[in-house]
């Protein structure tokens, strides 16, 4: 009865959510500005009235979802720009961006490297990935390897998930009724051939960062990429990561700012090559963080060493 309670609601509000996000999209002339880096463009799919009121496509919803994202994760991204801008990180390599879901982070990124470079962007969700592709296609960037897949330490191990696979976090498995996956790894999606020329590894897996991270060892000895990762701290081994990577000579920092619209204790963290040294970071004003939409996590530097 639930269920059937569950499905005449949405049937109700869904409309009601996709006109929302109809008048949002247009009030933002289907455009979504990326201010802290480098005031790149994205252009989102028109959406038509009678898409939004009578389809059940979630496309608006996440075209509407999209306008949002140059405003969350504010610190990560002027970070991530300044490391550009300074040729601490080179446009000549490429880019690894998994659990990639709307890809904000993949387009813009594909924007600011050169030549021959690529940003591999890796989602289980066929859905955030056909998302992506559209997004990539009316954009003309053409610099994007999309990749359907769950990544693990191991090929072929079998995961199972809860929730829906545009967003959610996955487990090893031995349920055979379950709704399996095999996962495959990092370093097996990149290829031997490019394992050298990664200069920057994205990974938001939903805690299953520590085995991504080990199934793409090849990728980090070979090309000592700057790590980016989430953690919840307060239910997810972050010890672990970061023993791992403090194991490879990796300097981990915490980046200080409460992540908007996620639990409070989301956290992103930056590793940088210990031989290599850190790079320049311009320490911000906290007292004008919340104008840019940056809510520090703590008194202190951007970048707080763990």
């Amino acid at each position: 009865m639930k269920a059937v309670l569950r499905k005449f609601e949405n049937a109700i509000t869904a409309p009601v959510k996709r006109m929302k996000s109809l008048k949002k999209l247009n009030r933002n002339d289907y455009k979504a500005k990326f201010i802290h880096e480098g005031d790149i463009e994205i252009y989102l799919p028109k959406i038509s009235v009678f898409s939004a009121l009578f389809s059940w496509d979630k496309k608006p919803i996440r075209a509407a979802d999209y306008l949002s994202r140059p405003n969350i994760e504010v610190l990560l991204r002027k970070t991530i720009f300044s490391l550009y801008k300074q040729g601490y990180l080179s446009e000549k390599k490429s880019i690894i961006d998994i659990g990639c879901w709307l890809a904000d982070n993949s387009l813009v990124w594909a924007k600011l490297l050169e030549c021959d470079s690529t940003v591999y962007a890796v989602d289980p969700s066929i859905e955030n990935l056909s998302f992506g592709k559209e997004l990539a296609e009316l954009n003309g960037i053409h610099n994007v390897s999309w990749v359907e897949a769950v990544c693990s330490d191991k090929l072929g191990v079998s995961l199972d998930f809860d929730g829906q696979l545009d967003h959610t976090g996955f487990y090893e498995s031995s349920d055979s009724n379950s709704m399996q996956i095999k996962s495959t790894t990092l370093d097996e999606i990149v290829g031997e051939s490019n394992r050298q020329n990664i200069g920057l590894l994205h990974v938001d897996v939903e805690g299953f960062e520590l085995k991504v991270l080990r199934g793409a060892e090849a990728i980090i000895d070979e090309s000592r990429p700057v790590i980016i990762f989430e953690q919840h701290i307060s239910k997810e081994d972050v010890g672990s990561v970061v023993g791992f990577l403090k194991a490879k000579n990796y300097d981990i920092f915490m980046i200080n700012e409460v992540v908007p619209g996620s639990s409070l204790d989301c956290r992103n963290f930056i590793a940088f090559d210990a031989n290599k040294g850190h790079p320049l970071i311009e320490q911000s004003d906290q007292k004008k963080g919340s104008k840019e939409g940056i809510f520090y996590a703590c008194v202190g530097a951007d970048l707080i060493e763990v």
